[in-house]
């Protein structure tokens, strides 16, 4: 039974994933002419980009690296990436669609449309068939994983388990918590803890506070996970990734909090017609919407000081890692763009170098010189390994 229910998760998560990737690639054309159109401009246009590429984007995650990745080799401009990464909590619209649309839409109807896929060769209609497939595929998988989490609470029967989940005091709800945070360092996915919630919702094996706080512990990790992965860049990106990512947790943990006093406030409100499950799914589908809410307030809070900071020293040469570009944690026009510019960048460098040729000894200092050729060789280094 165990291993048919994580069978059924694991085909949950991968279609998810999926999903948010083939989303992201319909709009990849236009997510290239924002890039190439500068997103380095006046506020009133700046902010209407950054918002279209944080919600094309349809993963909070890859945004925030994306941003602060274009930040980090000198290709994007720092209020630009500040708000990309403030603005990127809306690209969680993606999974709340998901989430009102399961149990209510037939997912092999879905897959089975994907059939007209044979009858065309257009990359965008390919794209858009892939897309339904994994959402079909999602609510298919959801619906098994409901339906066996069913099984599964009822061999559990009434043992410690069982109660621990259904619990709504303080300690439990606690250590769901912990637990959403710690596993969430473990199961790399995003969003994971939602496909688990909405499944253990649809057999009620978990209160909705329980759903909270397993979801409000991944969220905290996802910041601490931005802080944790931006630790090895230059001075400044760390300090960006240090105060975005702790601000978005303490963010997710005062959306936690209220979520529950709401629930407390709200206690057994009516249904206003709808049945159990679809008012249940729908509550739930507030608190995600509530604890997204507060870190996403807390980001453009933080990021609004940030972006006037001035930065006077110069910052040492240390890249992001491009593992970042190859485990897909970046978003894909942006690497685009990002590589043309990081080359027009090195020739620049290049430029200048060979121009100290020219000079007397001594016009410029060593150190300045020494730092131009470190920046060059990491910049071709890190251009060539993006091209691999």
């Amino acid at each position: 039974m165990i291993y048919v229910w994580l069978g059924s998760f694991v085909l949950t998560l991968f279609s998810l994933k999926e999903s948010q990737k083939y989303l992201a690639r319909l709009s990849e054309t236009f997510q290239q002419k924002i890039y190439e159109s500068s997103l380095d401009a006046k506020f009133d246009k700046m902010l209407p980009r950054a918002l279209s590429l944080s919600v094309l984007g349809s993963s909070p995650r890859k945004t925030e690296l994306t941003a602060l990745s274009l930040y980090n080799i000198c290709v994007l401009g720092k209020r630009s990436s500040v708000l990309m990464m403030g603005l990127a909590s809306l690209g969680a619209w993606w999974i709340l669609v998901l989430s009102l649309g399961f149990m209510s839409i037939n997912g092999l109807m879905l897959v089975g449309i994907c059939i007209l896929a044979i009858f065309t060769k257009n990359k965008k209609w390919q794209n858009l068939f892939q897309l339904l497939f994994f959402t079909g595929l999602f609510f298919y998988g959801a619906e098994l994983l409901a339906r066996y989490s069913a099984n599964l609470q009822m061999s559990l029967g009434d043992s410690s388990l069982a109660f621990f989940l259904v619990e709504n005091h303080l300690l439990p709800l606690l250590g769901m918590l912990l637990l959403g945070f710690v596993l969430s360092f473990v199961i790399t996915i995003e969003f994971w803890t939602v496909c688990l919630a909405l499944a253990l919702l649809a057999a009620s094996a978990i209160s909705l506070n329980g759903a909270a706080s397993f979801f409000a512990g991944e969220m905290i990790a996802s910041g601490i996970l931005l802080f944790w992965r931006g630790r090895k860049l230059n001075q400044e990106c760390q300090n960006i990734a240090m105060q975005m990512g702790l601000s978005s947790a303490v963010g997710a943990l005062l959306g936690w909090v209220l979520a529950l006093i709401l629930q407390e406030v709200a206690g057994e409100a009516g249904s206003f017609g709808m049945d159990g499950l679809s008012f249940r799914l729908l509550r739930w589908t507030a608190l995600v919407v509530l604890i997204l809410f507060t870190p996403f307030f807390a980001k453009m809070l933080v990021g609004h000081f940030l972006a006037r900071r001035v930065v006077d020293e110069v910052q040492a040469a240390r890249y992001f890692p491009p593992h970042w570009s190859h485990q897909e944690l970046l978003c894909g026009p942006a690497v685009v763009w990002g590589r043309q510019r990081l080359s027009q960048r090195i020739q620049e460098i290049r430029y200048h170098l060979q121009g100290l040729v020219s000079l007397k000894e001594g016009q410029i200092p060593e150190a300045v010189q020494i730092r131009l050729r470190r920046e060059e060789k990491e910049l071709a280094q890190l251009y060539t390994d993006l091209n691999a």
